[in-house]
């Protein structure tokens, strides 16, 4: 069985499922918990004491090589084709090369869409 379960600032009661308690006994019977959020919770999970020792062995080798967790998780889930790794490439070498680069993202809520669509809170 699964359970989905939405993380959002206008539903946040299973925050403290997430990130204190133990998924287990908060969802019994539940073999999976997908969770669906636009919240930035993975650092506070892998602290959780429940939890702590089963993420660690899973990020653990990768940091011992410098990849971050994040890193893992991303080169795992998305795998560009290698045109695209090509192109990505060139454009780094032609734009970046012996510059300092700094990224940043900003968001826009957009509270009738979020409403509806991503669970934001009004």
């Amino acid at each position: 069985m699964m359970e989905t379960i939405e993380l959002n600032n206008g539903r946040p009661e299973p925050f403290s499922h997430v990130l204190c308690g133990d998924l287990a006994a908060s969802f019994p019977g539940k073999v999976f918990a997908v969770l669906v959020t636009n919240q930035y919770f993975a650092p506070a999970i892998r602290h959780n004491e429940h939890h702590k020792a089963m993420i660690e062995t899973w990020f653990q080798q990768g940091e011992l090589n410098g990849q971050g967790m994040f890193e893992q998780l991303i080169t795992y889930i998305a795998r560009p084709q290698k045109s695209v790794l090509n192109r990505i490439k060139a454009f780094k070498n032609k734009h970046f090369r012996g510059k300092r680069v700094v990224g940043m993202q900003v968001r826009r809520q957009m509270r009738s869409r979020d409403k509806s669509g991503a669970g934001t809170s009004a």
